[in-house]
């Protein structure tokens, strides 16, 4: 399994192959600190690269 960082300075719209991804967005480390408080979304479990890219990004555990 590999795993990449990007960058999107003018990100837009998203564009979803429905076969392959049901939902995506975009956020920033405050929207994201909102949306986890809320429990609106819920992130990665700990052992997932997936997690590992998201706190990696936001500076600490997203969680905490």
């Amino acid at each position: 399994m590999l795993g990449y960082r990007a960058w999107a300075p003018e990100a837009g719209e998203l564009t979803l192959q429905d076969e392959e991804i049901a939902e995506a967005r975009w956020f920033s480390r405050e929207e994201l600190a909102a949306a986890l408080a809320a429990d609106e979304i819920e992130s990665p479990g700990p052992a997932s690269m997936g997690r590992a890219l998201i706190d990696d990004w936001y500076g600490r555990s997203a969680e905490a």
